[in-house]
């Protein structure tokens, strides 16, 4: 709908859902009985003062807790069901049956409440989302995000001033899902 800024929302979706390993495996996903009800919505309310957003009293995010990330998940696998509907709908009902984002971008407000990230009528980062669509995946026990775009990254700090081999100071291994480039990086080259 007009003024609803969804695009950022629509990339992420749709992109998501071209990718069939993803989309069976968000399908195949049990989702609890009382998430998204008002039972849900008042075990969810009252963390850090914010009606159960992610802001900390820092300003920065804190960890989404499993609630939360439950909501997330809901809100994304119903769209996929939608799309999964229009999908296998007969030819001739297929006709201008555009999928909402809307279950997700309430979803989004609600846990990102206090933050002026994701709130309803504002353009937000399509980069952004889908990393905490990652997290709100990983954080409700769904680790198939890792296995599907995970790159698993090796991280060494040595001392080359140690002779006659360099010693390793420092080891560290990570999972990454994204890896952002900055445009002045790329004029490097």
């Amino acid at each position: 709908a007009t003024g609803e800024y969804n695009c950022f929302l629509n990339v992420v979706v749709q992109s998501l859902w071209h990718l069939p390993p993803f989309r069976r495996q968000l399908l195949e996903i049990i989702v609890p009985d009382d998430v998204g009800t008002e039972e849900g919505k008042s075990s969810r309310r009252g963390r850090g003062g914010t009606r159960g957003g992610r802001k900390a009293r820092s300003g920065k995010l804190r960890k989404l807790d499993k609630q939360h990330a439950q909501l997330l998940v809901s809100a994304l696998r119903s769209i996929f069901i939608e799309y999964d509907a229009a999908a296998n709908a007969p030819s001739s009902d297929r006709l201008g049956g555009a999928v909402s984002p809307s279950a997700l971008r309430v979803a989004l407000a609600e846990v990102f409440a206090g933050s002026a990230l994701f709130q309803e009528s504002q353009m937000n980062d399509a980069s952004e989302v889908l990393l905490e669509l990652f997290d709100a995946l990983h954080t409700a026990g769904h680790s198939f995000v890792d296995a599907l775009f995970g790159l698993r990254l090796e991280e060494h700090v040595a001392c080359h001033s140690c002779a006659p081999r360099p010693l390793k100071t420092q080891q560290h291994s990570y999972i990454k899902s994204m890896h952002l480039v900055p445009a002045t990086a790329l004029r490097m080259y």
